[in-house]
């Protein structure tokens, strides 16, 4: 991969991941209301990659952004108050409502309990994975994944993600991620898959 088609290095960029997520099923979720379903999305897609520009890392497509991922390196992803504060995250119940500020902290709490079920060593955490949806079947997805994975192989350390998308899950499997988990989030139909990535054997 030559140095004008490898990915991007970003901070607070968050300009491809709200189309990427507007008809997510998390977002459908948490942001009940189709009139309110943009502002609302934009909201926690910011403060998602506010959070990874501070203690992870955003990488976006070259040229014009049409896919961005947010990674957390080992022990890193815990959410601590100071965390969300300077990311902004403690105030989504001011940005959120009630209803769906109450809505999204049970997803997280459902996401975390699934994620420390599973993985039960140091990890990359795949935060985000978004592409826009015209270049769904393009291979965009896939380059910025095999771009990140070729980095952390030559750690030799494993890579955790959820998703709440049954459909993306041979996608992942065919980058070396295995279905380890399931569950569903307390009083809805959303389902969560927690998959894991084996350390490569240097």
């Amino acid at each position: 991969m030559d140095s004008n088609s490898q990915p991007h290095h970003v901070r607070h960029d968050h300009r491809c991941t709200r189309p990427s997520f507007y008809d997510d099923p998390l977002l459908k979720y948490v942001c009940q209301g189709e009139n309110r379903r943009l502002p609302k999305t934009t909201h926690i897609i910011r403060s998602v990659v506010r959070y990874g520009s501070l203690y992870g890392e955003v990488w976006v497509t070259p040229g014009e952004i049409s896919g961005a991922m947010v990674w957390m390196p080992p022990r890193t992803d815990n959410m601590t108050l100071i965390r969300q504060i300077r990311t902004g995250m403690i105030f989504d119940r001011l940005k959120l409502g009630k209803a769906d500020s109450d809505r999204y902290n049970l997803f997280n709490a459902t996401v975390n309990d699934l994620h420390h079920t599973v993985m039960n060593q140091d990890h990359w955490y795949l935060f985000v994975l978004g592409v826009d949806p015209d270049q769904h079947g393009q291979g965009t997805g896939t380059k910025l994944m095999n771009y990140m994975l070729k980095r952390i192989d030559q750690d030799g350390s494993p890579v955790y993600l959820t998703t709440t998308h049954d459909g993306v899950i041979p996608f992942y499997k065919r980058l070396g991620f295995n279905l380890e988990g399931t569950a569903i989030v307390p009083e809805s139909d959303l389902h969560l898959s927690g998959l894991i990535r084996p350390p490569r054997v240097k």
